[in-house]
C-alpha cells in the first residue's frame, strides 16, 4: 500500500478577519447600487406618468399645444355651465314660464351635450386659440 501525504494548503497572507470585512463591505456596495437603481427607476416611472397624465399635447393649434391639464380644465367649465342650464331649466319650470315637455325638451339637450363634454370642451379650446391668433387682424383686443 503505498501512501500519500496530504496536500499542503497556502494560506492567504491576510488573516481571514479581513475577508469577512472585505465582504461584507462588498455586499454592502452591492445592496447599495441596487437601492439606488430601484430609486432611479421608481422616479422615471413617476416622471414619466405625470407627463402623461398631465402635460402630453391632446391637440395643435398652429403650432400651439392644448394640453390634458387645460382640457380637463376646460371640461369642468363646461360641466359648469351645462349644471347651470339644468337649474335654470328647472327654475324656469317652476315658475310655469316652460311647459314640461318643453322642459323635457331642453334637458335632453342638455343631457347629450353632457355625454360629449370632452368633444365639446376640446371644440371650444381650439375655436379660442383661433379667435385669439385672428382677432389682432380684426382690430379686436
Amino acid at each position: 500500500m503505498t501512501f500519500r501525504a496530504k496536500p499542503v494548503v497556502k494560506r492567504s497572507p491576510r488573516p481571514s478577519f479581513e475577508n469577512r470585512d472585505r465582504r461584507n463591505f462588498l455586499l454592502n456596495v452591492g445592496f447599495g447600487l441596487v437601492v439606488l437603481a430601484a430609486v432611479a427607476i421608481l422616479a422615471i416611472a413617476v416622471a414619466v406618468t405625470y407627463y402623461n397624465d398631465h402635460l402630453v399635447s391632446v391637440a395643435q393649434v398652429d403650432g400651439q399645444a392644448i394640453s390634458k391639464d387645460e382640457l380637463r380644465e376646460r371640461s369642468l367649465v363646461e360641466t359648469w355651465r351645462l349644471d347651470e342650464a339644468d337649474r335654470r331649466i328647472r327654475t324656469q319650470t317652476v315658475a310655469s314660464r316652460l311647459t314640461q315637455a318643453q322642459a323635457d325638451a331642453q334637458a335632453q339637450i342638455v343631457s347629450q351635450q353632457r355625454q360629449q363634454i370632452v368633444a365639446i370642451a376640446l371644440e371650444r379650446l381650439i375655436d379660442d386659440r383661433i379667435q385669439t391668433k385672428l382677432a389682432p387682424a380684426e382690430g379686436v383686443a
